[in-house]
């Protein structure tokens, strides 16, 4: 009797969690599912490799910035999927640069740019539904314009958010990003970043979920 009891209780339980499951699956019960919007603050690192007055030039480029988002993700237990478009905004004011010019040497110099510059990135998102926190990896396209100057570029990233409540979260996101030919222009002249630029991003994300 005793065994039939524990094995009795064991195929309740059983049963019991296999609804659970079904019904978040089939239901959509995703803590961290549905449409969401919100802000950032961050601050980026980039490697730039161009030309400035017929010689080479090779830049570390450090900016902070704030930007919103928006996007929705779908259950499909027990990971999470969707996209994200998000938008970010700075100011460039003076940049250093540092010339090579071969067997003349090099040097260094200043051009203020002075201008506002958006950063737009369209994200796949991929993460891990564990209730209130989800561990998530993100990947897509990105277009950054500098006043009058725009370069496409791309990116992969990681991050993990946490619900504070279940309609807001916080996330701390990094992200790799790659530039094809990023231009800072000014009344001087311009900054030819022709080989490209690269670097990393670090942000804290704060999202409202309708």
């Amino acid at each position: 009797m005793r065994i039939a009891a524990v094995l009795g209780a064991t195929a309740l339980l059983s049963i019991h969690a296999g609804a659970s499951v079904a019904q978040s699956y089939m239901g959509g019960g995703g803590e961290m599912s549905g449409p969401y919007a919100g802000g950032q603050y961050g601050r980026f690192g980039y490697d730039a490799e161009g030309d400035v007055g017929g010689g080479d030039t090779t830049d570390t480029i450090e900016q902070g910035y704030i930007g919103a988002h928006a996007g929705y993700l779908a259950p499909v237990y027990p990971f999470v999927l969707g996209g994200e478009v998000s938008l970010d905004v700075f100011h460039v004011g003076d940049v250093e640069y540092r010339q090579s010019l071969g067997n003349r040497g090099g040097g260094s110099g200043t051009i203020e740019v002075d201008d506002w510059a958006n950063l737009m990135r369209f994200k796949a998102i991929g993460g891990y539904d564990a209730g209130r926190a989800m561990p998530y990896v993100t990947a897509g396209l990105s277009r950054l314009t500098i006043g009058d100057e725009s370069t496409g570029g791309y990116f992969i990233g990681i991050g993990g958010a946490v619900n504070l409540t279940p309609q807001f979260s916080l996330a701390l996101e990094g992200i790799y990003d790659v530039f094809d030919e990023p231009t800072l222009c000014s009344d001087d002249g311009c900054l030819d970043y022709g080989e490209g630029a690269d670097g990393t991003t670090l942000m804290l994300k704060g999202s409202y979920r309708f």
